[in-house]
């Protein structure tokens, strides 16, 4: 019997132990099974490369569209929420830049189309794409807006540059890197990306389990900011500040690999957080304490927020990253 070359062995074997893993931020083939929390309905792998904690095996059966404004727990957002939302995104990320020129601005996840009509009446000129044809119908008919059903792959030769881009939707993206690099070649030269992710598990409700443990809608993606940061990178943007949210704003000691607490395991990391939280409750700073019911309320929302800077410190249980385009070598 013919013998295989060593060197060919030693890769099938290695292709074996991690067939089913590819990491869909980096490519890394190697990972490890995430501590999931209780009642979490699907298996998720942790890329030992570059941390990202990702759905593995894919469901193959999952909708290509996911639901219109659904939070991590499952549970579709009221109004009232999706105007909350909006608000807090729109202080972090666009308050600060209204008075830059450059006014043009892609939404990218749009849902409902809240925060867009949010920043239409703050005079940005906006496009909206989401990938739920129902969500765009939403967005069109109630603010007339300019939204646009499919992904940026489909509609990005169509669109022109953009001074700002919000992503919106890399957690049920089945290639975020993708979608990050479409990002980048709609973008102005001095163009900024903002990228609303979940702070890993800290949406997850535990009371919604039992709803959930047969629902096709659990994210494909969950990051902390080393991971954003990473995938950012490879895509070629590179991350200028990272807003942290959590009450009180607590410290991410696990997950920020600039923190002098990087060697804190995470668990332990994890529940200092929560008793900072229990300590420090309320609102991140410079986020409406209020809940908005409708654009006037939340345009009014952003106007006192505008007359009264505080420092932005960040969303409850979100990370919001700002980028900038990074020179690609050659």
């Amino acid at each position: 019997m013919t013998s295989l070359p060593a060197q060919f062995v030693a890769s099938l074997t290695d292709s074996n132990a991690d067939a089913a893993f590819v990491c869909v931020g980096c490519g890394h083939r190697k990972s490890r099974d995430a501590a999931l929390p209780r009642g979490w309905p699907c298996p998720m792998c942790r890329c030992d490369a570059c941390g990202l904690i990702q759905q593995s095996p894919r469901n193959s059966a999952r909708s290509p569209v996911g639901p219109v404004n659904v939070s991590l727990n499952g549970d579709a957002q009221s109004e009232s929420e999706a105007w909350t939302s909006a608000v807090q995104q729109y202080a972090l990320c666009l308050l600060p830049l209204e008075s830059s020129p450059g006014r043009n601005l892609l939404i990218v996840g749009c849902g409902r189309g809240h925060l867009a009509a949010l920043a239409k009446s703050r005079g940005w000129r906006v496009v909206a794409l989401d990938p739920s044809p129902h969500a765009v119908c939403r967005a069109i008919e109630q603010f007339g807006l300019d939204a646009r059903a499919g992904g940026l792959a489909r509609h990005r030769e169509a669109l022109g540059r953009f001074d700002v881009v919000v992503c919106g939707n890399l957690e049920t993206s089945w290639d975020p890197a993708a979608v990050l690099r479409d990002t980048r070649t709609v973008l102005n030269t001095a163009g900024l990306v903002c990228v609303d992710v979940s702070d890993g598990f800290a949406d997850w409700n535990p009371a919604m389990a039992d709803a959930s443990r047969n629902s096709q809608d659990a994210p494909l993606n969950l990051f902390n900011a080393e991971s954003l940061e990473g995938l950012l990178r490879t895509c070629g943007l590179e991350m200028v500040a990272v807003h942290a949210g959590g009450k009180g704003s607590a410290p991410q000691l696990a997950t920020n690999g600039l923190g002098v607490f990087r060697w804190i395991p995470q668990f332990i990391a994890r529940w200092f957080s929560r008793l900072w939280g229990l300590f420090a409750g309320g609102p991140a700073k410079g986020c409406p304490r209020s809940a908005a019911r409708d654009l006037s309320e939340a345009v009014a929302q952003i106007e006192a927020t505008a007359s009264r800077p505080t420092a932005q410190r960040g969303r409850a249980n979100r990370l919001l990253a700002v980028a900038t385009r990074a020179a690609l070598a050659g």
